[in-house]
């Protein structure tokens, strides 16, 4: 028994030691870098194709890129005096929607699953594939997506970003037994991994697939859309050129049908993107700012729920309606509707 703990201890540390002297050599490497960016190489055209077609973008610290100084966010962000002027939150409506919507289909978001369901010995998930411990849709966002699809009984969904979104919408969706699931993601198709590969029976309901950009896609395709139904968008949440963001609240939003339900996912209005996500996680997004323009005294949309806004306001109530989330905080979705 001691000789086993001897050897394990022994692999333990070598594994730390070799750790160690990666690190210490990945940090050396970097400072050498910035070292020689420091003498101009950054602007020169050939190394930046050279860094991006290994997959790296090296940018200058200056106000002319996109990437802000971490140093001053550290300082000022987020603005303590930030306002949010031309938006109508609509409070009563939220508080609504919490308090009276949501808890008519509580027996149904009480019994989403904690943790991964045990595959059956076919190695397919059971319908109820969704569960509340995943790493991406948490807190109150999926509990919401339920009661929306649940509560309006969409006949078309349009999902731009597969996830665990998917697992949840389609298997709510079958719930309506009408319902239409069609999922866009460039990466990933839900339906791969099941027995055939057009429409099928998984993740909780049927999901028809798209592997594509969607900002590639013709926008007639998202005139199918009709009162009542939902664009779910988890997208890049950055704004840049010929990119996804400007596309679907540039081009599509602004073209959908009266009653369609819009989410967007990662948006903490009316609050700024928090600090922790710029200064420690480094995603820089940019997404919820034209979102923000885009909803300033515009009379053809109105707010619906924001999973931030309600948790700062009725912290208790959302604790009351959703009791079953470990994760309040990780919420972060933002519903509105074409009015």
């Amino acid at each position: 028994m001691w000789l086993g703990l001897i050897n394990f201890l022994d692999t333990i540390m070598k594994k730390t030691f070799i750790n160690d002297v990666k690190s210490y050599i990945h940090r050396a490497i970097a400072h050498l870098v910035a070292v020689v960016l420091r003498k101009g190489a950054v602007y020169y055209p050939d190394n930046f194709r050279l860094w991006e077609s290994k997959g790296y973008h090296i940018t200058p610290v200056d106000f002319y890129y996109p990437v802000p100084d971490t140093r001053e966010l550290m300082k000022n962000h987020p603005r303590p005096n930030r306002t949010v002027p031309g938006i109508d939150f609509r409070p009563e409506f939220q508080h609504q929607f919490l308090t009276e919507i949501a808890p008519q289909f509580a027996h149904e978001y009480n019994a989403f699953p904690l943790t991964k369901p045990t595959p059956h010995k076919s190695g397919i998930l059971p319908d109820n594939t969704f569960y509340i411990e995943n790493d991406a849709f948490v807190g109150i966002d999926p509990h919401a997506y339920h009661v929306m699809i649940r509560h309006f009984k969409p006949r078309t969904i349009i999902e731009v970003g597969a996830g665990n979104s998917t697992l949840l919408g389609s298997q709510a969706s079958r719930l309506n037994k009408h319902t239409r699931y069609i999922s866009i993601d460039p990466y990933y198709t839900y339906t791969t991994s099941c027995p055939s590969h057009s429409k099928e029976r998984s993740c909780g309901g049927i999901v028809e697939s798209i592997q594509h950009n969607v900002e590639d896609l013709p926008i007639n395709f998202f005139k199918q859309l009709q009162k009542n139904d939902i664009l779910f968008i988890d997208s890049s949440h950055v704004i840049r050129a010929s990119g996804d963001v400007c596309f679907l609240i540039l081009e599509i939003l602004p073209i959908l049908e009266k009653g369609v339900i819009i989410h967007l996912h990662d948006i903490y209005l009316p609050f700024d993107y928090s600090k922790n996500l710029l200064v420690n996680i480094h995603y820089f997004w940019t997404e919820q700012y034209l979102l923000q323009a885009y909803l300033i005294n515009n009379p053809t949309v109105e707010v619906m729920f924001g999973s931030k806004f309600v948790l700062d306001r009725y912290r208790d109530d959302v604790k009351r309606t959703f009791p079953n989330i470990r994760d309040y905080d990780g919420s972060a979705s933002f519903w509105i509707r074409k009015c």
